[in-house]
């Protein structure tokens, strides 16, 4: 079984932890769980920790980063290509820097952090023109996407799935492994946690089983 956890920022609000909770949370992470990146060999009787972090706000650099390297845990940073250089955003040379540790994966966040499903938008530039924009600045292969605001439909999603390896978004469940039956990977929101192991506990595990069988049903 794999468990994706979705985190934005340290600080706080409701999109934020604490740099004291994230670290005792990782703490606890490192002693009970093994984290993988997308394609990694899942282990057959122990259930996964896939680890993401939106938005890429310079916090990720400053705060989220160390702990990472300090605990060896592996990580995705879902990048919206628009924000790079922004006050309060990661710069090129710190997502290049991030980028070249085996520990974090890059996945492309679109260009410019959109409703994807708004008519409005260009669709090649959020998904296509965002991934080549990373893989050249970076020098690496992007093989994830991840909708912001969790928003797509079946016929977007279509699309991102012929271009993509992974495609994640917001769902609140666990996952049966990279593809589930619908290439989408869940991801269970983690910020403003109470305590450091609150996800982990046997009735939110249920909960989390649950809706896996209610979004497979619903594709949603």
């Amino acid at each position: 079984m794999l468990i994706a956890l979705l985190y934005h920022q340290v600080g706080t609000g409701k999109y934020a932890n604490s740099l004291k909770m994230m670290n005792d949370h990782f703490h606890y992470i490192s002693k009970n769980y093994n984290t993988v990146l997308p394609g990694d060999r899942l282990s057959y009787f122990k259930t996964d920790l896939c680890l993401t972090f939106d938005d890429a706000t310079i916090d990720f650099y400053e705060c989220v980063y160390p702990l990472l390297k300090k605990y060896n845990l592996k990580a995705v940073l879902a990048v919206p290509v628009s924000f790079i250089e922004k006050p309060g955003y990661c710069t090129w040379s710190m997502l290049k820097e991030i980028s070249k540790n085996e520990l974090l994966q890059i996945a492309s966040h679109s260009y410019s952090h959109c409703n994807m499903t708004k008519d409005t938008i260009d669709l090649k530039i959020e998904y296509l023109e965002s991934r080549h924009i990373l893989e050249k600045k970076l020098g690496t292969k992007v093989l994830t996407f991840v909708y912001p605001y969790g928003k797509y439909n079946r016929k977007i999603h279509s699309v991102i799935a012929k271009n993509y390896k992974y495609v994640m978004r917001i769902g609140g469940s666990l996952n049966l492994g990279w593809k589930n039956f619908s290439n989408l990977i869940y991801r269970i929101p983690s910020d403003n946690l109470q305590t450091c192991n609150e996800i982990f506990l046997k009735r939110n595990y249920c909960k989390q089983f649950f809706k896996l069988i209610c979004n497979l049903i619903r594709f949603k």
